[in-house]
């Protein structure tokens, strides 16, 4: 969980993104590969919800779910908060 101010909020949020991203089976948008959307919490293939651009820079688009994407845990939280720079990551057209 990012350190947004509305806990019940976000997960609501973050609950039915997955529920679409599961539904659509999408792979993680920074490497591309599948995701375990059953997969524990905190395993490197488990899903996580990445705000696109990063609450610590763009706070007004916290809660707006165009700015999600399906990652992988791995790719999250390697990528952690800061904005993807071109070339770093095999990016999807989103």
């Amino acid at each position: 969980m990012s350190n947004l101010n509305n806990g019940h909020r976000e997960r609501r949020l973050k609950s039915e993104f997955k529920s679409r991203c599961r539904a659509a089976n999408l792979p993680c948008w920074l490497c591309h590969q599948a995701v375990d959307y059953s997969a524990p919490a905190g395993s490197s293939r488990s899903f996580e919800a990445d705000h696109i651009k990063p609450v610590s820079t763009h706070p007004q688009l916290a809660y707006v779910m165009t700015n999600l994407a399906p990652s992988c845990c791995g790719c999250n939280r390697s990528k952690g908060s800061r904005p993807v720079l071109p070339g770093e990551w095999v990016v999807a057209n989103w």
